[in-house]
């Protein structure tokens, strides 16, 4: 059952020794999402390679040899071997119920176009053990379109306008802050 021991530090306790915890498997999948706020809207990044105008998801899941979900374990998150993108909020979650745990990966300005590598370590709770995972993703290329508007289109010499610009990233109304 919900065994957590490694090795030869269990007591089997009469010949179930079957079930007993020798490792740890930490899983990750990279998601992009065209909606981050519903999940449902996320599917797995081909080629690992993910948008650089949204924000990614990180699936991670912690299962022992026996296939039981390990839950309560923390997972920490880094993209610090290559300094491509980052992890926000929060750095580190505890795996809920089904042994998971999610983040969100950003590209900075930097990003597009780069390669980096996001690594999880879980470390799991009662036994002095810990185990790490690693995966490569690409940011793609951003495909930024800008509008410009002005208002009114004919100007007297020494006279203002208003300027409107909408940014548009693969033919859609980019929302998030664009430094300019």
């Amino acid at each position: 059952g919900g065994d957590k021991c490694l090795g030869d530090d269990c007591d089997s306790g009469g010949g179930g020794g079957g079930n007993t915890v020798t490792s740890y498997t930490l899983s990750i999948v990279l998601k992009a999402c065209s909606d981050i706020t519903d999940l449902s809207t996320c599917t797995v990044a081909a080629d690992n390679v993910l948008p650089a105008d949204k924000p990614n998801l990180i699936e991670s899941k912690l299962v022992d040899n026996n296939g039981n979900v390990i839950s309560g374990a923390i997972i920490e998150a880094t993209t610090e071997k290559y300094n491509v993108g980052t992890i926000e909020p929060e750095t580190r979650k505890t795996t809920d119920s089904k042994g998971e745990a999610y983040f969100l990966l950003v590209a900075d300005d930097q990003s597009q176009s780069k390669t980096g590598e996001v690594t999880l370590t879980a470390t799991i709770p009662d036994v002095t053990t810990t185990t790490s995972a690693s995966k490569a993703f690409t940011f793609g290329q951003l495909d930024l379109t800008l509008e410009l508007t002005a208002s009114p289109t004919d100007l007297p010499l020494k006279s203002t306008a208003n300027l409107d610009i909408k940014v548009y990233s693969s033919g859609e109304l980019y929302t998030s802050p664009v430094a300019i």
